[in-house]
């Protein structure tokens, strides 16, 4: 066969095998400390941070993503036939072509974040139909670039503007702080590799933070941390405990 029809009938072949594949499980999934950028059969890209899981599931009149667990970066391809829809909980994100992250804040799914890196995208209830909504319309949210939409099931959405810097600094394999809390930060920390951080006093982990971090690296943190504040460090198996004192470290 010509050069040209065999590279047609492979392409063909591999968009074959991308639909079964996707049709069968369309489940991705990251362990701990493991990163993955995936591009999905329309060309979007995605971006799983550790421990994240997401079931995308594409028909012919949606393209449909589900966060279950974790943090993802979305780089939507442009499809205007179909919108592009990732569910949140009891909640949805509507995107043409876009660039947007999307993560869950609590382990049982109900609090996200939804930020928005370049292009518009609409927050919206799951009941919706999936297309972008005009401006006036209640009950939905349209954030614009550089915007953080943050919600729960019993609390009232909060929008901010972080540093995008600081928001994408896992795909570098960094964590930043700026004025957070040692037990906001030691929670980051967990949410990456075996190894856990505990603060094991109140006062210790209203300890305030800042400064950029190796993202599997909780032991380097928690020297800087007891350094910095004259913490105590106690080693056990799998966790970093980091409360008050003036001892020196020491392992049971």
């Amino acid at each position: 066969m010509p050069r040209p029809v065999l590279a047609a009938v492979a392409c063909v072949v591999v968009a074959l095998m991308a639909a079964i594949y996707l049709a069968r499980d369309g489940t991705l999934t990251t362990g701990p400390g493991e990163q993955k950028t995936v591009e999905l059969t329309d060309g979007t890209r995605v971006s799983l941070n550790a421990n994240s899981r997401i079931l995308v599931q594409y028909d012919d009149r949606v393209r449909k993503v589900a966060l279950i667990t974790g943090e993802a970066l979305f780089n939507v391809a442009k499809h205007q036939a179909r919108p592009f829809v990732v569910v949140l909980g009891d909640r949805k994100v509507i995107a043409v072509g876009t660039s947007f992250m999307v993560r869950c804040e609590e382990s049982h799914g109900a609090a996200f974040a939804v930020t928005l890196v370049e292009g518009r995208v609409a927050v919206e209830p799951l009941s919706w139909p999936d297309g972008l909504p005009n401006e006036r319309a209640a009950g939905a949210k349209l954030l614009n670039a550089g915007q953080r939409l943050r919600f729960a099931a019993a609390a009232l959405p909060v929008v901010d503007s972080p540093s995008i810097d600081k928001i994408t600094a896992w795909q570098r394999g960094q964590l930043i702080f700026d004025d957070t809390s040692l037990s906001d930060a030691a929670a980051e920390f967990n949410r990456y590799g075996a190894i856990k951080l505990a603060i094991d006093s109140a006062t210790a982990g209203r300890r305030r933070v800042g400064g950029v971090f190796r993202i599997g690296d909780p032991a380097s943190f928690a020297h800087a941390m007891a350094n910095q504040y004259r913490l105590k460090i106690v080693n056990r198996r799998n966790l970093i405990i980091l409360t008050d004192g003036d001892d020196a470290e020491r392992a049971p």
